[in-house]
This record gives C-alpha cells, sequence and structure tokens, in this order.
C-alpha cells in the first residue's frame, strides 16, 4: 500500500513539474514573440525611411544643394542581344609581325 501511494504521488509530482516546465517555456516563447513583433515594426520604420530618403525629388534636391548640376539630357544606350557572342580581342606577342596594310593605290 505504501508502494502503490508514493508510485501515486510520484506521478502527480512529475505531472506538476512538466506542466511548470511548459509554462516557463510558454512564458519565454511570449517575450520571444514581443521581440519579433517589435523587430519588424522597427524594420517596417527603417524601409519607409529609407523610401523616403531615396525618392528621387529628394536625391535631386540634395545632389543641387552639393553643388551638382542638373542633368542635361539623357539619352539611352543602344540594347545589346546577349544571345550575338561578342568579338574576342586578339592577343599577341609584342614583337610579332602584324599583317601587311591594305592600301588602294594601284600596283606597278
Amino acid at each position: 500500500m505504501a508502494v502503490a501511494v508514493t508510485l501515486v504521488i510520484g506521478s502527480l509530482m512529475s505531472v506538476v513539474v512538466a506542466d511548470a516546465v511548459v509554462d516557463q517555456g510558454q512564458v519565454r516563447l511570449s517575450g520571444i514573440d514581443a521581440q519579433i513583433t517589435a523587430a519588424q515594426a522597427e524594420h517596417g520604420r527603417l524601409e519607409l525611411s529609407i523610401a523616403e530618403q531615396s525618392a528621387p525629388t529628394r536625391v535631386v534636391a540634395v545632389a543641387t544643394q552639393l553643388g551638382m548640376a542638373p542633368a542635361g539630357g539623357i539619352s539611352e544606350l543602344p540594347q545589346v542581344s546577349l544571345g550575338v557572342p561578342l568579338p574576342v580581342p586578339t592577343t599577341g606577342n609584342a614583337g610579332a609581325s602584324s599583317p601587311p596594310a591594305v592600301t588602294d593605290a594601284p600596283q606597278q
């Protein structure tokens, strides 16, 4: 009988200890969740600040204050297809002879 009572009391104590450990983990998880929420809010605030500071009108205003001249005109570069192979420059020795030049002079 004493063994049975001891086992029941021991089982109840282990359940209480396990519940305390779970509760402690929940408290820790709630704290971490609050930190994540605060970090996400700070991230959003910083993204908004970056977007405001990199707005084209602000960049032009700061550049003008720094003495930079406004752009005269914008010209776009021609589009080059990446499917077409680019010419490869020839490399050679400095002392190597080059092919003879072609001239339009008539031969005698």
